[in-house]
């Protein structure tokens, strides 16, 4: 029987899979780039995409976006910003995948 992780995920907490966050652009960034408040991301048009731009930014540069959006779409993360990925933009790439087959 597989345990979870301390992340909650099944049989995916190693010491490889962690190092990357160590390299991660954002790492000593304010967290509200990537995770801004409700408010900020709903209401107007384009609230999504303002509310998410400097952390955009920020993903754009940084050297291990893949692995981020890797462990995000592994974990169904609902919120945030992940790996250059908008929750919005994650989850419709996860439509494309299981229409994909």
């Amino acid at each position: 029987m597989r345990l979870r992780d301390r992340y909650g995920a099944w049989g995916i907490d190693t010491p490889r899979a962690e190092s990357w966050r160590d390299r991660a652009a954002c790492r000593e960034a304010d967290p509200k780039l990537f995770f801004p408040k409700g408010g900020d991301v709903t209401g107007s048009p384009g609230a999504e995409t303002r509310a998410y731009a400097k952390g955009k930014k920020i993903c754009a540069g940084c050297l291990v976006r893949p692995q981020c959006a890797v462990y995000a779409l592994a974990r169904d993360e609902r919120y945030g910003l992940w790996g250059g990925m908008t929750p919005r933009q994650r989850q419709r790439l996860l439509n494309r995948m299981k229409a994909a087959g």
